[in-house]
């Protein structure tokens, strides 16, 4: 939120004043220290790189794996004109395995349609968003249960925990931007992973007891953006589609999925 063309406008002033400042606060990824994974020619047209994070308040040691894509510049009238463009940031939090390189050097980038061990990484998606939708009734034996898996989790069962007592809600499977998965062959057999997941929010109003009503009170909800809902302060539902960028990694085995890090943004409410 904010770092679109109509962020700072529509958007900032419905976050707190501390996380305005950090979205305005600008970061770096030095070239001193970077690692950069870049397949041989006529592999995917993607490489990566690992670098670190600086800048004010920002963790000494933080590391962050960018992945870069050629892409069709659709700005440009020629049907052949390409780019390379940031398509996904994963958060590198702890250790990461060592990534397999060939005799001179080369990475091996992994489409989302690869599979390491049982877990195609295109599936990743879904396993994510069932911690969501179940609390990981489907996913759970997949997953280490790292500090991100752990919020996924609590993000469950916190779905309908509001104070007054008025209010219902679940999440549901949603769509995002990308919808797809890059991976990077690590030494081991294993991968780095990068995808992204939607998942929809959705209240409603219990409309049970003398204190609850048929409309919601959107003040009483987590907050919204007034471009979304044109200022208004109560509805009678409200859905939040909510984008989750997410860095894991997978070992051999497909199993025992180490979330390393995720990021969450509000891309949508109706």
């Amino acid at each position: 939120m904010g770092h679109s063309e109509c962020g700072p406008t529509t958007q900032f002033k419905a976050l707190p004043k501390k996380e305005q400042a950090s979205f305005q606060t600008p970061f770096h990824y030095p070239l001193e220290g970077a690692r950069f994974y870049i397949p041989r020619k006529g592999s995917p047209q993607v490489f990566m790189v690992d670098t670190r994070v600086t800048g004010e308040d920002i963790g000494k040691n933080r590391r962050r794996l960018l992945v870069f894509e050629h892409v069709k510049d659709y700005e440009k009238k020629t049907a052949t004109s390409a780019t390379w463009k940031a398509v996904a940031v994963g958060e590198a939090d702890g250790r990461l395995p060592a990534v397999e390189r060939d005799d001179d050097g080369f990475a091996t980038i992994l489409k989302s349609s690869d599979t390491v061990g049982r877990t195609k990484l295109d599936d990743l998606r879904d396993l994510s968003k069932d911690f969501y939708v179940t609390g990981g009734k489907k996913a759970g034996s997949t997953f280490v249960n790292t500090a991100s898996v752990k919020a996924w989790k609590k993000a469950y069962t916190n779905r309908a925990a509001f104070d007054d007592g008025c209010v219902d809600g679940r999440y549901e499977p949603g769509f995002t931007a990308a919808e797809t998965a890059y991976g990077l062959k690590t030494a081991d057999g294993g991968a780095l992973a990068l995808y992204d997941f939607g998942v929809d929010y959705r209240n409603w109003p219990k409309a049970e007891g003398p204190r609850c009503s048929t409309q919601l009170n959107i003040d009483d909800l987590p907050t919204v953006t007034d471009i979304y809902l044109d200022g208004r302060t109560t509805t009678s539902g409200l859905t939040r589609t909510n984008s989750l960028i997410t860095m894991a990694v997978v070992p051999p085995s497909g199993t025992g999925i180490r979330v390393t890090g995720h990021h969450s943004q509000l891309i949508n409410a109706q």
